[in-house]
């Protein structure tokens, strides 16, 4: 499930560009799919541009990832057991913290501590709005993001535009490049850095 953190992280920070991947994994001797993973993913800063438009030297963020299979039970097993998910965004105007478990709505928040404030936090979605990240119930009309697809696909104006294709590429960028960083034990270049995708 490390396409969905990491759309997540490329749909909240848009002007990140993924680069270069050192990656690890370790897999299942039974079905020898990857069951944990740990990254680093060097990504360039669009909004960090001088006048040519182009990216100041040393000004690269660098994002840490990691995640695992391994949590005993499922969603739908007796108990339903949620995904838990963890993400700290740390920047030069505060940090942005959003972790729960997918099953839990009370289990968290969205976060934003402010540097000008000394930290205090904002909850930029209001009190009342609770962890949600994944829904995997199998009742009802279907996830909140199908839910917004068909009512993009009927005309109507009442959806929400979640990650789109490029959150989706960069997305694929990044997995691409930490299988092959895994399989060459190196850091390794993003491929289709050079396709203008727009921003």
């Amino acid at each position: 499930q490390s396409s969905h953190l990491l759309a997540w992280i490329y749909h909240v920070c848009p002007t990140l560009h993924p680069q270069k991947v050192f990656c690890a994994m370790n897999y299942s001797s039974v079905t020898n799919a990857d069951v944990s993973h740990s990254a680093t993913i060097v990504c360039s800063d669009l909004s960090s541009c001088n006048e040519n438009n182009e990216i100041s030297e040393g000004n690269n963020v660098i994002m840490s990832i990691s995640g695992t299979s391994l949590l005993p039970g499922y969603e739908h097993s007796d108990p339903g057991v949620g995904k838990r998910i963890s993400i700290a965004i740390y920047g030069t105007k505060g940090a942005i913290l959003y972790s729960g478990d997918d099953k839990d709505e009370l289990s968290g928040k969205l976060e934003f501590r402010d540097n000008d404030t000394g930290g205090k936090i904002d909850l930029p979605c209001g009190p009342n709005v609770g962890f949600h990240f994944e829904n995997t119930e199998t009742g009802g009309s279907g996830p909140e993001s199908l839910q917004s697809f068909i009512h993009a696909c009927i005309g109507s104006d009442e959806y929400y535009a979640g990650s789109d294709a490029l959150d989706g590429f960069r997305t694929i960028q990044t997995m691409e490049a930490m299988y092959r960083s895994n399989a060459s034990h190196q850091f390794v270049d993003v491929a289709y850095q050079k396709v203008d995708v727009g921003t």
